[in-house]
């Protein structure tokens, strides 16, 4: 069964009209300490969907993903092999920044 895990301090999925998202159902997180623990304890889910801007001092979609990227390398997560991500943040300049990061990462890692 596949796990999705939707990153954004305010919307579900269905309001993310401008994409088409996987119908299926989303675990939510609202902040990076909810994804953080989400994902030690269940480990990186085949699909996440980051908003960039959690409100304040809730944290920021890239530095989510950054924690991801440092905590695999690391050796502290597993890595996915069926990881796949959205960025469906309206900032694009931090939704440049995720996908800046983690499409060179996935690559590495596919190796």
């Amino acid at each position: 069964m596949k796990t999705f895990l939707l990153l954004d301090d305010e919307r579900v999925p269905a309001d993310v009209t401008w994409l088409l998202l996987p119908e299926y159902d989303w675990d939510i997180v609202r902040n990076q300490a909810q994804f953080e623990h989400h994902v030690t304890t269940f480990g990186i889910p085949d699909h996440i969907s980051f908003d960039n801007d959690l409100g304040d001092g809730m944290g920021e979609g890239i530095f989510c993903a950054q924690w991801m990227v440092d905590q695999v390398l690391d050796g502290n997560l597993e890595w996915n092999v069926n990881f796949e991500f959205t960025v469906h943040s309206k900032n694009n300049v931090a939704a440049k920044r995720i996908i800046g990061l983690l499409d060179p990462f996935i690559s590495f890692m596919s190796r």
